[in-house]
């Protein structure tokens, strides 16, 4: 109804021992209600699968791109 569409980039940051310790907005959908919704669509995924060896006992930093579209 609204026609708000867009795409919210969060970066999750995983500690050492692989946990996610962060989550935030790296940029605006344009739209409060679609970024709040991205940050509560990852908090409801916790806990993630288990990082590949290779990520593991290193801190990392990932953007994940949250796509609103309409169709």
């Amino acid at each position: 109804m609204r026609n708000w569409q867009g795409t919210t980039e969060l970066k999750l940051q995983f500690g050492v021992d692989a946990k996610l310790k962060g989550i935030s907005v790296s940029r605006s959908s344009g739209f409060d209600l679609l970024d709040d919704q991205a940050v509560t669509m990852v908090k409801e995924t916790v806990p993630f699968p288990e990082l590949p060896a290779a990520l593991r006992g290193q801190e990392i930093v990932i953007a994940v791109p949250v796509v609103f579209k309409l169709q």
